[in-house]
């Protein structure tokens, strides 16, 4: 029970900052406090509220710092499988070279998990770069 009302407070008070988040003018500032919104229910292990609060951000530059921030935070509680899981949804969404190399670092987080992993991932890497360049 208490468990419930301490989640349903935390619920609350996410959709308020949410809201408020909203009525900031400022597009930069807005995205910033997404950026640490997101950051924020990462870190409370909050992975699909993060994701959804990823999904508003319009700048890519700080969509790709929070999507790093995410990825962080599932290596930081050892769900590689979630990890693996937002890597290869976000490179898959990847529609330029631009943000193929805004996203790469989101893989450095499970090279420490799997180090054998790297030298495959930067041969991948580079493979999708040429392919891009034409």
């Amino acid at each position: 029970m208490c468990q419930t009302t301490h989640w349903q407070e935390a619920e609350h008070c996410w959709q308020e900052i949410k809201h408020l988040i909203g009525s900031i003018s400022d597009e930069k500032r807005k995205v910033k406090a997404l950026v640490n919104l997101s950051t924020a229910l990462a870190q409370a292990q909050h992975w699909q509220e993060a994701e959804q609060v990823i999904g508003s951000i319009s700048i890519k530059e700080d969509k790709a710092e929070a999507l790093v921030n995410l990825s962080t935070a599932l290596a930081q509680y050892n769900d590689y499988h979630r990890l693996v899981q937002l890597v290869q949804q976000e490179w898959l969404r990847a529609k330029s070279r631009e943000e193929t190399f805004l996203l790469f670092p989101l893989a450095f987080n499970l090279l420490h998990h799997s180090p054998d992993l790297g030298i495959d991932l930067t041969n991948a890497f580079f493979w999708v770069d040429r392919f891009l360049q034409g």
